[in-house]
């Protein structure tokens, strides 16, 4: 039911996607994996303060986890920081992210957020710089993959 809430908000079947979720939380009760779904749904449809009030949630419910579950703390973070950032409260979404990097050292989307807010503030050359930082390893990744693939061509019998 998840995933296919998951599937009905990609799509932009916001509506679809909240039923889903509320089913999911009648029958197995509160998540980190639905608080985040539900706190993503508040953010798209423009309700920031119920976003932030289910992330808050999630990110609770991932501490609380045995062993701590440090990706969803990360991603917590950065869904909060995103909120902040969408209201133009920078500091509060810098803070975020580096909480978020707290978590997950290399987390890939706080450090291309935290090159956000560095252009947001008018530091493009720093935005730029923390951008590329964070595209670096999915470069390589892309490289390595392109690379692998044209091997393969080339390998390949007729």
């Amino acid at each position: 039911m998840i995933v296919g809430g998951l599937d009905l908000l990609e799509l932009g079947d916001y509506k679809g996607a909240a039923a889903a979720y509320k089913s999911v939380l009648q029958q197995v009760g509160a998540s980190t994996s639905i608080a985040t779904r539900l706190g993503r749904l508040a953010f798209l449809n423009g309700d920031t303060e119920n976003a932030e009030s289910y992330l808050a949630q999630s990110l609770t419910l991932a501490r609380e986890e045995v062993p701590t579950a440090a990706e969803a703390v990360a991603f917590s973070h950065w869904q909060l920081g995103d909120a902040g950032f969408s209201t133009g409260e920078y500091l509060t979404a810098e803070r975020r992210y580096r909480r978020a990097l707290a978590a997950v050292a290399d987390y890939l989307p706080a450090l291309a957020a935290l090159g956000r807010v560095r252009a947001a503030r008018g530091d493009l050359a720093a935005g730029q710089r923390r951008s590329r930082r964070a595209a670096g390893p999915l470069l390589l990744s892309s490289r390595s993959a392109a690379n692998a693939a044209g091997s393969a061509v080339i390998r390949s019998p007729s």
